[in-house]
């Protein structure tokens, strides 16, 4: 699982009833100032803004962008420069609902996720994390999978040790994976399957570790991790 970097998705739950020409709509040409900074000789305007915005019957996608100061020590000094960020990101209508695919990772997805409640729906929980079950997690690495890594939390008694890390090509059969299995519960998982090296966290942070294209692994999420949510337990 070394060398480059593994795509990311991280999926929220749309919580307000919403079509998908109302989404477009509200985030067509969105732009959100936020004051701004110079640097180099030049002024930069800091904020957000939605860019490459297409729309369909079923689903919104499009970029987010955002400007934002940061600091960075030079010679004993803190010199503000402009740091730009851009993510890829998917609203799609599925028979469970409506979900917002965001090609990053938990903290950016946040920044983007809790964007777009304010400017869809003027709250911040229009749009809110998902809960991958751990039970729901197992059947991710042990249906037509292969199981690499596995993390367990609640084993304090049987372990001695609240989590425990499995791992290993061999790992499906390890008696103490089917042992941990019975008793603690699943906080992540890294499995193989014929799409290639995938992980998944219960928090609804899914990775690539193989090389997918950008609609593949939308299209894994889509079929294989969003059938198996559930809202995030109060």
């Amino acid at each position: 699982m070394g060398g480059a970097l593994p795509k990311a998705i991280t999926v929220f739950e749309v919580r307000e009833n919403i079509s998908s020409k109302d989404v477009y709509d509200k985030l067509k040409g969105f732009s959100l100032a936020r004051g701004s900074l110079e640097a180099f000789g030049r002024k930069f305007t800091l904020g957000v803004r939605v860019v490459e915005l297409e729309g369909g019957e079923s689903e919104v996608s499009g970029v987010y962008e955002e400007v934002t100061p940061h600091s960075l020590s030079l010679d004993s000094e803190s010199v503000k420069l402009p740091r730009y960020i851009r993510i890829n990101f998917h609203f799609t209508w599925l028979r469970q609902g409506i979900f917002l695919l965001v090609a990053s990772g938990k903290r950016n997805g946040m920044r983007v996720s809790s964007t777009f409640s304010q400017a869809l729906f003027e709250r911040p929980d229009g749009i809110m994390p998902v809960y991958l079950p751990p039970q729901r997690l197992r059947e991710l690495y042990m249906v037509d999978a292969e199981p690499r890594q596995v993390i367990f939390t609640g084993l304090r008694e049987v372990a001695g040790v609240d989590t425990v890390v499995l791992y290993g090509k061999a790992l499906s059969q390890s008696t103490l994976l089917k042992r941990y299995m019975q008793v603690g519960q699943e906080k992540y998982v890294v499995f193989k399957t014929e799409k290639g090296l995938l992980g998944a966290s219960v928090g609804g942070l899914i990775l690539a570790f193989s090389k997918l294209d950008e609609d593949e692994f939308r299209q894994f999420v889509i079929e294989k991790v969003i059938p198996r949510v559930e809202p995030l337990p109060v």
